[in-house]
């Protein structure tokens, strides 16, 4: 491939040309914009001296690009890019980019220069922007991968870029070296291979992550939970006790009233009264304590015959189902 085309060596040099006229004429007519966000206007002289270094970046980019020295035409390319955008200069640094293998970069660029030239008629630029697109794209390797039958959920990085698995099946790619990593969460197996191709190269790489993860059927667990059988079992007897103490007490007062009672005196009869009640009141609580004692005991006996609870024990972190 040669550095730079000769039937775009005049044009480069006519780009000079052009800038010497610009700078010269500046007070009449305002340099092109760069591309980006637009500067405010500057004054005659300001224009004039940016014009002015535009020219001599350009010129000394163009014989850098002449001696092969692509990076540091580069470099003034775009310096000079940001006082003027051409066709000529768009095209200058799409061949730079070319040359030092960076083909998708150039090829864009080539692209917008094609467009800028067919917008300012510029016939010679985008003919050659054409005839470059044609032989570039045929020039930019492309990388196939090949996911294995059943892969599930698969992730890809291309030199630590990701890439959308929909387009593993056509990859375009720079030559030179590249580090290709696919995972997937469903599968245990991560595929990584570093590989170089050359332009023109085609590769068809095999990815397999092996079989997908399959997730242990759940363990269920047949449990016995005494707890509020047991809770219930002590409510039961301690309503029990509660009851039979009323009880007694209550019996307790009864034979003291009729003790008294039996043998009435005019000075025991507050006692007599008060002993009644307290019998009452003693009665009252153990028909109660022990209607509690029955309900308890009910509980009591719901709770150790009820079915054992079947538990659902989780394959990874998370609660448990109970059913």
């Amino acid at each position: 491939m040669p550095r730079v085309p000769r039937r775009l060596a005049s044009v480069t040099r006519a780009l000079v040309g052009a800038l010497v006229v610009a700078s010269a004429g500046v007070a009449n007519a305002a340099p092109e914009p760069p591309e980006g966000p637009t500067p405010a206007a500057p004054s005659s002289s300001a224009g004039a001296d940016a014009l002015a270094e535009a020219r001599a970046l350009f010129e000394s980019a163009v014989q850098a690009q002449e001696a092969g020295r692509f990076r540091e035409a580069l470099e003034r390319y775009e310096r000079a890019r940001k006082t003027v955008t051409t066709p000529t200069l768009l095209f200058n640094i799409a061949a730079c980019h070319e040359h030092l293998g960076e083909l998708l970069r150039a090829e864009a660029l080539y692209e917008a220069a094609l467009a800028e030239a067919e917008a300012k008629s510029a016939d010679v630029i985008a003919h050659e922007a054409r005839a470059r697109l044609g032989t570039l794209r045929d020039e930019i390797p492309r990388v196939t991968v090949r996911l294995a039958r059943g892969t599930v959920g698969a992730e890809a990085t291309l030199d630590a870029a990701p890439v959308d698995a929909t387009r593993l099946g056509d990859l375009r790619v720079d030559p030179g070296s590249h580090a290709l990593h696919v995972r997937s969460g469903r599968h245990d197996r991560a595929f990584g291979l570093s590989f170089e191709i050359a332009r023109r190269g085609v590769r068809v790489i095999d990815v397999d992550l092996g079989p997908e993860r399959v997730a242990p059927a759940p363990r269920v667990v047949v449990r016995k939970n005494y707890v509020p059988a047991a809770v219930a079992a002590g409510g039961t007897v301690a309503l029990g006790v509660a009851a039979l103490v009323t009880g007694l007490a209550g019996l307790q007062a009864e034979e003291r009233y009729d003790a008294l009672n039996a043998a009435p005196k005019a000075e025991t009869r507050a006692e007599r009264e008060e002993l009644r009640s307290e019998a009452r009141s003693l009665y009252t609580a153990n028909t109660v304590l022990t209607g509690a004692a029955v309900l308890a005991l009910a509980a009591t006996t719901y709770f150790f015959l009820r079915p054992p609870t079947r538990v659902v024990e989780p394959t990874r972190a998370g609660l448990a189902l109970h059913f």
